[in-house]
């Protein structure tokens, strides 16, 4: 079930990031922890956090993984294309 914590440790939070969707663009501000994005959790606070975004874009995949001090997230961005 999206959004429920999973045994290996990870949270989708697909649906709270596509509110921040504006224009096609995702913009996730930096200088904050996952946790402060509305309708994202922190189910175990002592844990170092990472964000990993998989998204489509022109048809072709993408992925950028960040830390929990994340810098300015802006999507969709070339770096991110995968390797096909």
């Amino acid at each position: 079930d999206p959004g429920q914590l999973a045994g290996d440790g990870w949270l989708d939070v697909t649906v709270p990031l596509q509110f921040l969707v504006e224009n096609s663009q995702l913009q996730v501000p930096g200088q904050a922890t996952f946790a402060d994005i509305m309708g994202v959790c922190d189910p175990r606070p002592e844990e170092e956090k990472r964000l990993r975004v998989q998204y489509t874009f022109q048809g072709l995949k993408h992925e950028v993984t960040l830390s929990d001090d994340m810098e300015l997230l802006k999507l969709p961005q070339p770096i991110h294309r995968c390797a096909s």
